[in-house]
């Protein structure tokens, strides 16, 4: 779909086999452990030191700090960085809205308790539907918020909603 290939968008159209097949892939040919990020990482890398209510901080979304609320049928993500006022408190862009980010972790309906340290809660496999967080292109204002989690079946690639579904890879620091 000419709506979700440009160069400069997220990758979209993915499933969670797919963005660890990748993680994997650029692990090799950098040397370096690449991963998704577990819902913890994620979540700090959005809120930082002082738990902000979105990446920016506490103010509500609008249009110069993400892309949301569009219409499924005719929208689409912003290409990457578009949204420099919606910078998280460590230099992420992009982290809410735009496109779903798949996380390492298996969805847990409570996230109390979630590892601290970067370790993903339990491994993924066919049974278990991955977490995704930020929200996206075509969800409304209150899934932007830097705590809202949801979960996406990790082996879906061509259903509707896949076209707002992508990820983030996290650098392990021992790989340094």
């Amino acid at each position: 779909d000419r709506r979700f290939s440009s160069m400069d968008q997220p990758v979209v159209g993915v499933n969670w086999e797919d963005a660890v097949a990748f993680c994997k892939w650029l692990s090799g040919c950098s040397g370096l452990r690449v991963r998704l990020p577990s819902e913890a990482e994620w979540e700090f890398a959005a809120r930082g030191t002082d738990g902000r209510e979105y990446p920016w901080g506490n103010e509500p979304p609008d249009a110069n700090r993400a892309c949301y609320g569009l219409d499924y049928s005719t929208g689409q993500p912003s290409p990457v960085g578009s949204h420099p006022a919606g910078r998280g408190p460590f230099g992420t862009l992009d982290q809410a809205g735009n496109v779903w980010e798949l996380i390492a972790d298996a969805w847990h309906d409570s996230y109390e308790g979630a590892p601290g340290d970067g370790r993903p809660w339990a491994d993924m496999d066919r049974r278990t539907d991955p977490a995704v967080r930020g929200g996206s292109w075509g969800h409304p204002a209150e899934y932007l918020r830097s705590a809202f989690r949801d979960r996406f079946g990790p082996f879906r690639r061509f259903l509707s909603p896949i076209w707002s579904v992508s990820f983030r890879v996290a650098l392990s620091a021992a790989s340094l």
